[in-house]
């Protein structure tokens, strides 16, 4: 039997959910803590913008890591890496909220980023 090896390209969007937003240090921490979170999947991260109302990463990973698990990972491990590192986020629970958008193909598109912060924050 053939041995096949395959990469698949995620990008993925988290929304903080801190207020006041995150500092440039909080966000240089949070990079490093999340490629540190992803490696121990085997996945690897490409790249990331983090803004104050949204962070989005485009990671590479092998396609027998479910999408649904590279985000659980990086909310909860960048969450409790954050809390670890910078007292004043202790009291928040999770840094990020509980929606995540993922997709394959092309890299978010500003309208699509937009989208998402309005439904995952007001609803429908």
């Amino acid at each position: 039997m053939p041995r096949v090896f395959s990469e698949l390209a995620y990008h993925v969007a988290l929304l903080p959910k801190v207020e006041p937003p995150l500092t440039a240090a909080m966000t240089d921490f949070a990079a490093e803590a999340l490629r540190l979170e992803l490696r121990k999947l085997n996945v690897e991260l490409e790249g990331h913008l983090f803004t104050d109302s949204h962070h989005v990463f485009t990671v590479s990973a092998p396609p027998d890591v479910a999408p649904v698990i590279i985000a659980h990972t990086a909310r909860q491990g960048v969450s409790a890496a954050l809390k670890g590192k910078f007292g004043e986020l202790e009291g928040w629970g999770e840094v990020y909220h509980d929606r995540v958008f993922v997709k394959t193909g092309e890299p978010f598109s500003t309208d699509q980023i937009e989208e998402f912060i309005t439904l995952s924050l007001e609803g429908l």
